[in-house]
């Protein structure tokens, strides 16, 4: 089979570009600045921008290669294995699970707390039972298929920029310009690899391509456009949380009160503004966040799941998919989700620059051995993965 010439539409395009920046766009946006404004706003910018080119880079060789005329893949697995062999699609299967479990657990358990923060009527439920709700909720508009999610997502994602330019606009009004000049380079590396997860979006490629019937240059323009988006909300909300919240001082309403006690940037931003508005808008747009990033990862999930189990599991079908992809993470969310919470940030981070990094690098090594500047762009992908994972590591171990 060649590649596909079929025309698609701009509206086709942009749905599957905004599936890719749902899937981005996650709740964490609210804290991203606390961690990234320990370095100042220039530094995070820098940063932000830095990591989105890389990290569209290695999406752009995904797709490249799941797109190859005459061999287009249907998964991550089939990728892997025919880039990598065996070792490449056991790793990356691994590395896969481990993040996506994990976020899909994150997902469930953080969409019942806000649950309850909006709603106070809601305390009186078992948490047991709301989770159950949501997760019934979420996956089940998930199973729906890609057509429907790719419809649906566009409207909750057209909500999303409603609220988030809610949100904005309400906090940007205390923006002192005075402390968007400060500085601390030295702070900087431990941010890269929460930027690292933060676009992270590389299961939406596969679903991407096959919506847009693997054709190159539609699946060229959704990725652009997919990655850009969370690109620019994270600009301008990095800018405005710096910008309104003091780095430090007398109080909890300081970025280094946040940082050191984990809170969102909600809360002394609502705190600052003394807005229930402000605390409704954004416990809205974070619920918004994590359902569109739910079913983009449960979508991703399920064609992952179709993909690595067709040739040794000869009773496949949707419902085993489904089994294997929502199963775990809901056991795991049910039974004790604070353990697997635990190690999400570092298991995420390591997972995050091998599969996604580490790995598209060196099949940008293997397929570009007589291409010596593309050769050599693989190589500084490679190195840069490689000094990713060191750094997340030595920062979990408390260097």
């Amino acid at each position: 089979m060649g590649c596909s010439h079929k025309k698609h539409g701009n509206y086709q395009i942009l749905t599957a570009a905004l599936l890719i920046a749902g899937n981005t766009i996650g709740a964490g946006i609210l804290g991203f600045p606390i961690l990234t404004g320990l370095a100042g706003c220039v530094p995070a910018l820098v940063g932000l921008t830095f990591i989105w080119l890389i990290m569209w880079g290695t999406g752009y060789i995904i797709a490249q290669r799941m797109t190859m005329p005459g061999n287009h893949q249907p998964d991550l697995p089939s990728l892997y294995r025919g880039e990598l062999g065996r070792s490449g699609k056991g790793i990356a299967t691994l590395g896969y699970l481990i993040n996506y479990y994990g976020i899909t657990v994150a997902y469930l358990s953080g969409a019942t707390a806000i649950i309850v923060k909006l709603f106070p009527g809601a305390v009186g439920i078992s948490p047991v039972v709301l989770t159950l709700i949501l997760f019934v909720l979420f996956t089940g508009f998930t199973l729906f298929g890609e057509n429907v999610v790719r419809h649906g997502n566009f409207f909750l994602m057209t909500f999303l920029f409603v609220s988030f330019i809610l949100l904005t606009v309400l906090a940007g009004q205390h923006i002192d310009p005075a402390r968007l000049t400060y500085t601390d380079w030295s702070f900087f590396p431990a941010t890269l690899p929460i930027m690292l997860v933060a676009f992270t979006y590389h299961n939406t490629v596969p679903v991407a391509c096959r919506i847009l019937d693997y054709n190159r240059q539609s699946v060229h323009k959704a990725l652009f456009v997919g990655t850009f988006i969370p690109w620019l909300f994270m600009m301008v909300w990095t800018v405005t949380v710096i910008g309104a919240i003091p780095l430090e001082g007398i109080g909890r309403n300081t970025l280094l009160f946040a940082f050191e006690h984990n809170f969102p940037a909600t809360i002394p931003l609502a705190r600052l503004l003394d807005s229930t508005l402000f605390l409704t808008v954004s416990i809205v747009f974070a619920l918004l966040a994590i359902t569109t990033s739910y079913v983009a990862v449960g979508t991703g999930l399920m064609g992952f799941m179709k993909d690595l189990t067709k040739s040794w599991l000869p009773l496949r079908s949707r419902a085993t998919d489904a089994l294997f992809a929502f199963g775990p993470p809901l056991a795991v969310t049910l039974i004790y989700p604070s353990l697997f919470l635990k190690a999400l940030n570092v298991a995420g981070g390591v997972g995050v620059a091998i599969v996604f990094g580490l790995l598209p690098g060196i099949i940008l090594l293997k397929a570009s051995r007589k291409l010596r500047p593309l050769w050599i762009v693989g190589l500084l992908l490679t190195l840069f993965f490689c000094g990713a994972l060191v750094m997340e590591v030595v920062q979990e171990m408390g260097f």
